[in-house]
């Protein structure tokens, strides 16, 4: 009887550690997907105009926060970071989101102190 008891924890604590987290299709605002543009094209504006209102930009994590999911960057061809963060800290993601596919809703701008491309999205959708 104990053995029996022994192995029904040992099988829970087994499970509960090797539960995934859930990542849903939507963070933050909700928003209908329209013509985004890529990460390039997203530098390129913010290089023109300094900075970019109200728009959808798609591209792929590179990197995510462990911790609580509070931020995350993406790829891009020229190598440059895209440092995404979340409006008025209103959502935060899954955590483990790397080489995932995003489209992205909000505005862009290029920070001068941390000499890296912004952007603060109202909501996150996958692809």
């Amino acid at each position: 009887m104990k053995n029996w008891i022994y192995g029904i924890i040992a099988t829970l604590i087994l499970l509960g550690c090797s539960q995934q987290e859930e990542v849903k299709s939507l963070y933050g605002e909700d928003f209908n997907i329209s013509s985004p543009i890529s990460t390039e094209q997203l530098i390129q504006e913010i290089d023109s105009k300094a900075e970019v209102k109200n728009t959808q930009v798609e591209g792929v994590v590179e990197k995510s926060c462990g911790h609580t999911g509070c931020w995350l960057t993406l790829k891009n061809s020229q190598g440059k970071t895209i440092y995404v963060t979340y409006k008025d800290d209103a959502f935060t993601t899954a955590k483990n989101l790397k080489d995932r596919k995003v489209v992205l809703q909000g505005e862009g701008r290029y920070n001068q102190d941390d000499e890296e491309y912004e952007f603060i999205a109202s909501g996150l959708k996958f692809e």
